[in-house]
């Protein structure tokens, strides 16, 4: 059940830091690119007009936009988010971590109503920065969003949405080339996480995330600091398999949770890196 009381020892187990690594973008950086004062609770919906790339889009829509003017603007203003402040610690999120955080979502958070209930998910820490420590499941681009008005001609201008698995077994099976397909493919998908990689924010911070250096990383043990974020969206029976009585041959996601956008990301050399070890190396250091 959902809003469970017992859950909330989750709040004693994230108080302790989780150590990242350095990072080659400057100290601070990411606290400096948005001068806006806008916030999510300000955050309306917007029709595009005539967007040419994602700097256009950005620029003048901080809350995306799409042909209809109709979508969860305050969602949409959280995943384009780009101030955050540079962090040498931040909360671990385990396996176990996302369904109790599952259990914790308030009771009426619908697919389109996230600007109802920020103070709410902000207490469970979202819009805070977290880690997750796991392998790299295959992942892929997206399409055409409101988050990046809808944008969809170049994996330049869309996310990379990012499976992260926790199975050792099926990591060194990916290594080795193994190619899951199918309803194989399917059950990779349903047991994990998903984080996201924004091409606002990559474009102004870490422009060597491309999809074809992160995808190279398949099976790879890392580790990613992001934006802990709800995405309410697919918080359905058919897409969240997380929830009761979730449809599991439709269901594609571990938990709504997620990390979106993507801060920090690493990898592990030996693929066998404490959590807290000082082996963890950038995207731009692997080979």
């Amino acid at each position: 059940m959902r809003n469970s009381l017992a859950a909330l020892p989750l709040a004693i187990a994230l108080l302790g830091g989780v150590t990242l690594p350095s990072s080659p973008t400057p100290a601070g950086s990411h606290g400096s690119a948005d001068t806006s004062s806008m916030t999510a609770a300000d955050a309306q919906p917007a029709i595009c007009e005539d967007v040419i790339d994602n700097d256009d889009c950005h620029s003048r829509y901080p809350a995306g936009c799409n042909a209809r003017g109709s979508y969860d603007a305050a969602l949409s203003f959280l995943k384009d988010r780009v101030d955050f402040p540079s962090v040498t610690s931040a909360p671990l999120l385990r396996q176990a971590d996302f369904a109790t955080l599952e259990s914790l979502i308030p009771a009426g958070v619908g697919t389109s109503n996230h600007g109802e209930f920020l103070d709410e998910l902000k207490a469970l820490g979202e819009q805070e920065q977290h880690v997750v420590v796991g392998y790299l499941y295959p992942s892929k681009t997206e399409g055409g969003e409101s988050s990046n008005c809808e944008l969809e001609a170049t994996p330049e201008e869309v996310d990379f949405h990012l499976y992260i698995g926790f199975d050792e077994d099926i990591a060194r099976q990916l290594r080795n080339g193994k190619a899951f397909k199918g309803a194989a493919k399917s059950a990779l998908n349903r047991q994990a996480v998903i984080v996201e990689m924004t091409p606002h924010f990559r474009e102004r911070f870490e422009p060597e995330w491309t999809f074809d250096k992160i995808s190279a990383l398949t099976g790879r043990q890392v580790k990613v600091a992001g934006q802990l974020l709800l995405d309410n969206e697919h918080d359905i029976r058919t897409q969240n398999c997380a929830l009761p009585g979730a449809d599991q041959t439709k269901c594609w996601r571990a938990s709504a949770w997620e990390l979106h956008p993507v801060t920090q990301f690493w990898v592990c050399p030996t693929d066998k890196c404490d959590t807290n070890g000082s082996a963890w190396v950038s995207i731009a250091d692997t080979r």
